[in-house]
């Protein structure tokens, strides 16, 4: 079944309960933030207790800001691109990279989704030696295999015909009222 919730919408009542009616066993909600949060407090609202699984355009820590309390978010689910919480101890000194040059931003799901790209780059940069050359460059990040960041769930692989380096993405949920990556339903990574 699908439900339509358009953006902008301030009201989900009506999608809330045809899910419900529905008697789903999950439900994937491909909604921006501010919707997702009103979604979820509808569902709790009307009793709608199911897993429901957001997508990469949310982020767990706001979508809890956003509804104001861990009971609506208990069963809420999201793509999670990093190998650790984002303020676990794998996440710690990139998370302080970023405090130490912008101490006044908030640290988010989308802080450190382009450091691992560039970590990988710098390493391309490396191997093309003193002299580097666009094609050089190419070639190396060609020959990236495995790489393995520490920041992102899984490790950069590049081809010349696939430049689609991370294939991996972990899960975050809320286990015990803290937001924790999951390496199976339910268990913490």
């Amino acid at each position: 079944m699908e439900v339509a919730f358009e953006r902008g919408q301030t009201d989900a009542t009506a999608q809330t309960l045809r899910i419900k009616q529905a008697n789903p066993d999950f439900v994937i909600a491909c909604l921006y933030e501010a919707e997702t949060a009103i979604f979820l407090k509808d569902a709790k609202k009307f009793g709608l207790n199911v897993p429901v699984m957001g997508t990469a355009g949310t982020d767990l820590e706001n979508t809890l800001k956003r509804v104001g309390d861990l009971d609506t978010v208990s069963n809420y689910y999201v793509p999670h691109m990093y190998a650790d919480n984002l303020d676990g101890p794998r996440l710690k000194p990139y998370a302080d990279i970023l405090k130490k040059y912008y101490p006044s931003e908030s640290l988010t799901a989308f802080s450190l989704i382009s450091m691992g790209s560039a970590m990988a780059v710098v390493e391309a940069l490396k191997r093309t030696g003193r002299e580097p050359t666009r094609e050089k460059l190419i070639a190396e990040l060609d020959r990236t295999k495995d790489f393995d960041t520490h920041v992102l769930a899984g490790h950069i692989s590049w081809s010349p015909s696939d430049r689609d380096g991370v294939k991996d993405v972990a899960v975050a949920g809320f286990v015990k009222g803290k937001p924790t990556v999951l390496k199976a339903w339910g268990k913490p990574l």
